[in-house]
């Protein structure tokens, strides 16, 4: 039930980009096939699906930065475009998601804290692997170090 719920959802929200050829969709993803994190996780065969459905229905997968660029100098963004972004640089991210996108020549942009990076955790992805992901094509982008909150209060 809860995988046709999710397919449902996702077929959804996709068809909206259809009819509004101004607006890109963002997918966000943090952990690939690491089930002790339920609530950031993504099943590597509900990832793989979600893949396929873009290319099987001719998606526009850009570099979020391509969406952006579009957007800031008021360029007609294609309609069915979508940009795949990945939080905090996890290891599962080299070891399960990047062989998915890499195959399918999709582009991704993955945001980074460097704190854990740094400090060389085995949780996270080494410099290296960020190198040879970067040669592939992908993109990096700044990540916090905390998750502040950055918007002034309204009185």
């Amino acid at each position: 039930m809860k995988v046709l719920l999710f397919r449902f959802i996702f077929l959804s929200f996709l068809s909206t980009t259809l009819y509004a050829s101004s607006n890109a969709v963002v997918f966000m993803y943090h952990h690939f096939g690491e089930d002790r994190y339920p609530s950031t996780n993504i099943k590597l065969r509900q990832f793989q699906e979600q893949l396929d459905y873009l290319e099987e229905y001719n998606y526009n997968v850009w570099p979020l930065s391509k969406v952006i660029s579009y957007i800031q100098n008021k360029i007609q963004i294609p309609p069915k475009t979508v940009a795949l972004t990945i939080d905090d640089a996890y290891v599962s991210i080299y070891t399960h998601a990047y062989p998915m996108l890499k195959k399918k020549k999709f582009p991704f942009t993955i945001f980074v804290n460097t704190r854990p990076i740094g400090h060389n955790s085995i949780n996270y992805m080494t410099w290296d692997q960020m190198r040879e992901m970067k040669a592939y094509g992908a993109e990096f982008a700044n990540h916090s170090s905390t998750h502040d909150y950055l918007t002034p209060k309204k009185d």
